[in-house]
């Protein structure tokens, strides 16, 4: 089966009825699939932000078209059919169905997400600015074409759309006071308190890899007698009981009891240690 037709197969409409929508699909998905493959993961950032351009707008042309449900790694596997002459793209057939597959079950969340939120506001507002526009994109991660597209099928419109870079800049300009200020690197002092919560952020990091894979790093922490902040990556937030199982693990090490010791030692070394002791 060819991708036109199982398009047709999931739509239950014919190729001639929408034809815009059924060759946005069709395109977007087929490039997507050889630019995953290529390295582009679906990102914020770079040939990633393509990618996911990509497949969303994909995905909101399905909608359309009535398909709710599984879309982009349906069509996915047609494009990677063991006929295809591309051998890499069969070789990697399984980690870009898993890539396609966890990134549109990620955008349908943001569109449910997003259109609860935007109808609630519409209910007691009755309007939407750009500025309010922003938050959306902010807060659940509704682009604001998704929003423009979700307010006309509606009835409305962006009002003050201006005021969406405006609000953008100052977001970024917040954010960016944040990073070089309060949220500085590195541990705040050399206190007993201090010292304490950056071996707890070692186990943090034990604890999140454990429970969510190698993959994770930290990517930043500042800690103060008070608190610790611990940044890392993971394109997904976390559930209840990831975040249960996480605690649970640092509070088991904590009451173990374990002596503590200090040591310098080359990178690899401690690296490899590290593994050995605490992901197994």
């Amino acid at each position: 089966m060819n991708a036109r037709k199982k398009l047709e197969e999931l739509s239950g409409r014919n190729y001639t009825d929408d034809l815009k929508s059924f060759r946005i699909i069709l395109d977007h998905i087929c490039a997507a699939t050889f630019l995953i493959n290529d390295g582009a993961e679906p990102s914020n950032s770079d040939a990633g932000y393509v990618t996911r351009r990509l497949l969303r707008r994909a995905i909101r042309a399905g909608r359309k078209i009535g398909i709710q449900g599984s879309l982009a790694v349906d069509l996915a596997q047609v494009y990677m059919d063991e006929a295809t002459p591309y051998e890499d793209l069969i070789a990697n057939k399984k980690k870009v169905v898993e890539i396609i597959n966890k990134e549109e079950r990620l955008f349908r969340k943001t569109l449910q997400q997003g259109e609860i939120e935007i109808q609630k506001h519409i209910r007691n507002r009755g309007k939407v600015t750009g500025a309010e526009a922003s938050y959306f994109y902010e807060t659940y991660g509704f682009p604001l074409e998704l929003t423009e597209e979700f307010l006309a099928e509606n009835g409305y419109h962006i009002e003050e759309k201006e005021s969406y870079e405006e609000a953008a800049r100052k977001h970024a300009e917040m954010s960016r006071t944040a990073s070089a200020g309060k949220f500085k690197g590195g541990l705040a002092d050399k206190s007993e308190e201090t010292t304490a919560l950056h071996t707890a952020a070692h186990l943090l990091l034990a604890g999140l890899r454990q429970v969510l894979g190698s993959h994770v790093l930290q990517k930043g922490s500042n800690i103060t007698a008070e608190r610790l902040r611990f940044d890392f990556n993971h394109d997904e937030k976390l559930t209840p009981e990831q975040l249960a199982a996480v605690e649970k693990f640092v509070n088991d090490a904590i009451a173990s009891k374990a002596a503590v010791s200090v040591a310098k030692l080359p990178k690899t070394e401690a690296r490899e240690r590290c593994q050995r002791q605490f992901l197994g």
